[in-house]
């Protein structure tokens, strides 16, 4: 529950976005924006619809979350705010996924101070294991993703470009083929090894 808590089906291209924008010129990365929502609208929509489908299984709690996060990024907020709330009341969960359920919830109730705090509990959270896997030389970009993204849902925009910037230097790393077929990506994001990513997240 943990990871499934805040992955996305995106990850990895909302992240290589953020990279080739990065050093590119005003008009590119305006271009890059407007691709950015036109895919996150079809994604959102195509989110939707796979929500009734899954819905209609018997579901575990990992499904009824893909399902509230399906409502959510489709804008569909009462039915997204009807399963987080299935999911505190009903299921045991783990502390990170209780958090990630309230803080999408006041998030949706627009209760947004309440929503920062849990987004910061969680946050500090996928910090410490990142942190813990880095020392033991097994972190992967996606923990520094995690941590990235809770800390900008908690309005942390210092900490959130911290380990955004950790997250670009080993996703380098870890995908050089991808990189590769990217001469943007390559240009704007050079190659390091673990111990300088280490270096930068301390």
């Amino acid at each position: 529950m943990l990871q499934a808590a805040a992955a996305c089906d995106k990850s990895a291209k909302l992240l290589t976005h953020r990279i080739e924008s990065q050093k590119g010129s005003a008009s590119v990365g305006s271009a890059n924006d407007l691709k950015y929502k036109a895919e996150l609208e079809e994604f959102s929509l195509s989110r939707y619809e796979s929500a009734t489908e899954i819905l209609k299984k018997n579901n575990s709690p990992n499904e009824i979350l893909d399902a509230a996060d399906s409502y959510r990024i489709a804008g569909k907020k009462e039915q997204a705010q009807e399963l987080y709330n299935q999911l505190v009341s009903e299921f045991k969960l783990t502390e990170a996924g209780t958090n990630y359920c309230y803080a999408q919830l006041f998030t949706l109730q627009e209760k947004q101070d309440e929503a920062r705090s849990y987004y910061r509990k969680m946050a500090e959270e996928y910090k410490k294991v990142a942190e813990l896997k880095m020392g033991s030389g097994s972190a992967s970009w996606h923990d520094w993703y995690l941590t990235a993204q809770s800390y900008r849902g908690a309005n942390d925009f210092q900490e959130t470009m911290k380990a955004e910037d950790i997250a670009a230097l080993m996703y380098v790393q870890e995908n050089p083929m991808v990189i590769a077929s990217s001469p943007s990506v390559l240009s704007s994001a050079p190659a390091v090894s673990k111990e300088e990513a280490k270096k930068e997240a301390e």
